[in-house]
């Protein structure tokens, strides 16, 4: 399986291949249906409330594994010195170019500064690797890179915690 970008590969023909796919995405269309039934106002109640709430409440886990069964086939082999650089900007670059930001250029309230910084400061998310997986490239990267993110991000986040904290 190869894990690149083909270099003759039409930017433009994947930008819209990649927004037509999000539109008609199960998962999207169901966010922006609860988006426009919660700004009906409308309440749901009885077993239909108790149902949708139980199952919200193992949804993130249930994800969780999904994701992690999903990316063990690739593991952390290959890509790996890639996967450091993607760390590196997602963990230390991007940070710190937020909060120089928030700090310097935008003028907010600290726990809004401080919020967005640790925002920016989390690892990698699923996304990265759905986009690949679509697009048939760049896998193993994009699983490499949200393993070494996610253990690294215990350390980091929790060093922008103490830095965040001069705002």
């Amino acid at each position: 399986m190869t894990d690149g970008l083909s270099p003759d590969a039409d930017a433009a023909a994947i930008a819209r291949s990649l927004v037509r796919n999000l539109i008609k995405n199960p998962i999207v269309i169901g966010v922006v249906a609860g988006i426009l039934w919660r700004l009906t106002g409308v309440q749901i109640a009885g077993p239909g409330r108790t149902v949708i709430n139980s199952i919200g409440d193992v949804a993130a886990t249930l994800a969780l594994f999904s994701v992690g069964m999903n990316l063990r086939q690739y593991g952390v082999s290959g890509h790996v010195a890639p996967a450091f650089a993607v760390g590196f900007i997602k963990l230390i670059a991007m940070p710190a170019v937020v909060l120089l930001t928030v700090a310097y250029v935008i003028d907010l309230p600290p726990v809004w500064a401080k919020a967005i910084v640790i925002a920016a400061a989390c690892p990698t998310g699923v996304n990265a690797y759905l986009v690949a997986s679509r697009f048939k490239t760049g896998q193993a990267l994009a699983s490499n890179s949200i393993t070494l993110t996610t253990a690294l991000a215990v350390v980091t986040v929790a060093v922008w915690l103490q830095v965040v904290e001069w705002l």
